[in-house]
């Protein structure tokens, strides 16, 4: 290695199994970890995160553990993994967090019954055959505990999601490209989002409404306000300096600013074509109705004119008003805001093809604000990331599929394990089952054997339904979906 590497990042090991009717991901913890020949493995201060250099592999050739507890207290810690000698690492700069790992996970698992059978989905070729490993003796079997119970780790499959990541970026791609198409079927001189604007606006303003901002402040009712305030400040008594009056003055002064925006707003009419001046008068007076506390002061008050129902109300019709543009204003521009994605279009829905195209974009991405127009461009230049680097440290997490066996296999029962796997028309089906089938995007979980039921039965459970006649054979075997 040329260059000593610079920075650490760790990431997560996620991973789904072959249990019947179970969907659930897990986590691989270290703790749940175990091998025949470390039963009550030593762990100290380790983590489910793992640590890789970024740029850097770590070589498999050069490591020199003595044992797989050796393993898990290395990876799994931070420090101690920073302690691997330089040497073990080569300089890739082309190298991804899968490289590392494979490498990881070659080390820290055990198969049975196919020894080494630890796998990447994108590697795998269509044919590769398969040999029946006899059952190990000088490799320790390895267990894994999930929800307090035992297995025998069979398969480990690395999930490379580079293809999947391919495929999720064409199909935002596409979903970009119906958004554009249906923006294009709403636009026009009159376009629907322009005349929903217009409502909006005589709602928060319309003479016949109630409950708006023109009821509530037009027609002086704002310096009748201001007066009722003027009126309460000025009749206080020497000693009845309180905090209702401090709070009269604060409320005196927030009045008056919106009293500002009113007078601003009656001067033109409000429409579509004033549309960012009108929100951005909107905007104010509803930043200072939000702080308003009618609790402190509706006590020297006339109730008919601060009614906190009425302000509640304006309060709602604003919100809304404001929500309403803010989609508008950014489906105008094209842009990506994330301050959008948690807004209820519930009451505006013809806004609902935008707002979860948006939702999706952070489901994957998670970006800052961008212009949409550049979403293709920026997806080249892979300048939009699943995860966000902070510090040292980038939450990322790797997926792998791991195949179990129910119960600990040991060397008492390991032949009966073997010959059933052989057993019931396994032998011509291990090539299918042991060996991934190359695709972009599935993989065939192998059946589930339980050692303790299936010892009984003389049976693995599967995930279909298989019907064959052996030769020289008259019985004819079926395998039931579970």
């Amino acid at each position: 290695m040329t260059t000593e590497p610079k920075k650490l990042k760790r990431f997560l090991f996620k991973f789904t199994t072959n249990i019947p009717d179970e969907k659930k991901e897990h986590t691989l913890d270290p703790k749940d970890l175990y091998y025949s020949d470390e039963l009550n493995i030593k762990l100290k201060k380790t983590e489910s995160k793992v640590t890789y250099w970024v740029d850097y592999v770590l070589n498999q050739d050069s490591l020199q553990f003595n044992n797989k507890s050796e393993v898990l207290n290395t990876l799994f810690n931070k420090k101690r993994f920073d302690n691997i000698p330089i040497s073990s690492f080569s300089f890739d700069k082309k190298s991804s967090i899968h490289e590392n790992a494979f490498v990881y996970i070659l080390n820290i698992f055990n198969t049975y019954p196919k020894s080494n059978n630890i796998k990447r989905v994108s590697k795998m070729s269509k044919n590769h055959g398969f040999k029946l490993d006899p059952p190990f003796s000088e490799v320790p079997y390895n267990y894994i505990k999930i929800n307090g119970s035992p297995y025998t780790v069979s398969r480990v499959i690395l999930i490379d999601d580079a293809r999947a990541k391919d495929q999720t970026n064409k199909n935002i791609l596409e979903e970009y490209k119906k958004f554009t198409d249906w923006k294009e079927t709403i636009s026009g001189k009159r376009s629907l989002l322009e005349k929903e604007m217009e409502k909006e606006i005589i709602r928060v303003l319309g003479e016949s409404r109630k409950d708006n901002l023109k009821t509530l402040f037009y027609k002086g009712k704002s310096g009748e306000m201001l007066a009722e305030i003027n009126k309460a400040i000025a009749g206080r008594s020497p000693s009845g300096k309180t905090d209702i009056y401090k709070n009269l003055e604060i409320f005196q002064k927030d009045i008056e600013g919106i009293n500002a925006e009113i007078l601003d707003l009656s001067k033109n009419v409000i429409n579509i074509d004033n549309i960012d001046d009108c929100y951005t008068k909107l905007n104010t007076i509803y930043t200072i109705m939000i702080e308003l506390d009618l609790s402190h002061v509706s006590r020297a008050l006339s109730k008919k004119l601060f009614s906190s129902y009425k302000f509640k109300a304006v309060i709602k019709v604003l919100k809304r008003f404001i929500d309403h543009y803010s989609i508008y204003d950014a489906l105008n521009k094209e842009r990506y805001d994330p301050d959008l994605i948690d807004i209820n279009i519930k009451n505006i829905s013809h806004f609902a093809p935008y707002i979860e195209f948006l939702r999706n974009i952070k489901k994957i991405y998670n970006p800052s604000e961008f212009d949409l127009r550049k979403l293709e461009d920026k997806i080249k230049k892979k300048e939009l990331t699943e995860v966000k680097d902070n510090n040292d440290f980038e939450n990322e997490v790797v997926n792998l599929h791991i195949d179990l066996i129910k119960g600990e296999v040991n060397d008492e029962n390991s032949k009966m394990v073997g010959c059933d796997y052989k057993d019931n028309d396994l032998v011509t089906r291990l090539d299918e089952l042991m060996d991934i089938k190359y695709s972009d995007d599935s993989y065939t979980p192998l059946p589930f054997y339980n050692i303790n039921e299936d010892k009984k039965k003389g049976k693995a459970k599967t995930g279909g339904k298989y019907t064959r006649k052996r030769k020289n054979r008259s019985k004819r075997y079926t395998r039931n979906k579970k």
